[in-house]
């Protein structure tokens, strides 16, 4: 039990870091290409597990990588469904000062129950692997 505890735990703090590895590139990236950096998070948030097939730059570096639920190759409709709702947050950023708002609001709600979620399920999925059929593992 306490393996399975362990195993659980590490894919958790790896996808957690991973994703913030992912929001610090595009937080640089919304920076460094202001005004049109908030279109390109949404984007790098949608296609980011195509990059590497099925792994972002923060999965590769974690050692982690997307799969299918019932071990069926990826397609990019899953890639880009499964990241749908997470980069919808990131289109609050794109109305100035009342988006920031929204963005640290609704936003940030989003971003914790989508953890919550990842936590509680047995798969450690969270709403978008659920919808996508797809779940985060160790890469082999």
């Amino acid at each position: 039990m306490n393996l399975l505890s362990n195993w659980r735990e590490s894919i958790i703090s790896r996808r957690i870091v991973a994703k913030f590895i992912d929001l610090l590139l595009v937080f640089i990236g919304m920076s460094i290409l202001y005004p049109f950096g908030s279109l390109c998070g949404i984007v790098y948030m949608l296609v980011s597990d195509m990059i590497f097939s099925g792994r972002s730059v923060g999965k590769k570096l974690m050692d982690i990588v997307v799969v299918t639920t019932k071990n069926d190759p990826l397609d990019r409709y899953q890639l880009v469904l499964r990241n749908l709702l997470f980069s919808g947050t990131f289109f609050f950023l794109a109305f100035s000062i009342i988006g920031w708002i929204l963005f640290f609001t609704v936003g940030l709600f989003f971003i914790i129950f989508e953890i919550y979620l990842m936590i509680t399920n047995d798969n450690n999925q969270r709403l978008g692997d659920i919808m996508a059929h797809t779940k985060v593992i160790l890469k082999k």
